[in-house]
């Protein structure tokens, strides 16, 4: 992890970057307004699916009880974060085409601005698997 800090806080200037990964974190401080905003750069995104069952039968069929899908990424997780937390958020980065109005939509609702770049094709898709049952 690394972490720049700069003096000069002028005309909208880059007041902290912090780098983690690919995930490009920018802290930009506002002469006009007493507020910091985050711009995080995906270059990555996926669609996160989460499917949660009762029992893992290996070898059975395994019936889904819920799924959930969501935007995706490390910098689109960052933002995320930092909007629950009552930061105003921007991201940019790569989005697969034909993804690009459902990750608008749920980063939309979320209230995080989206300045995305599509790319050929879809994004990346993630799956997690959950189960209620207790490990041991």
């Amino acid at each position: 992890m690394f972490f720049q800090g700069c003096d000069d806080a002028s005309n909208d200037s880059i007041y902290a970057i912090l780098k983690m990964g690919w995930i490009r974190v920018m802290l930009i401080r506002s002469q006009e307004v007493n507020m910091t905003m985050i711009t995080t750069i995906t270059l990555n995104t996926a669609i996160d699916k989460g499917y949660r069952i009762q029992h893992l039968r290996i070898g059975n069929v395994n019936r889904v009880e819920e799924m959930t899908c969501v935007p995706g990424g490390k910098g689109i997780n960052v933002a995320r974060v930092a909007a629950m937390l009552g930061s105003p958020v921007t991201i940019s980065g790569f989005v697969g085409e034909r993804d690009l109005v459902f990750f608008q939509a749920e980063l939309e609702r979320l209230a995080i601005e989206t300045r995305l770049l599509t790319v050929p094709g879809n994004s990346r898709t993630t799956i997690a698997v959950r189960t209620d049952q207790s490990a041991g």
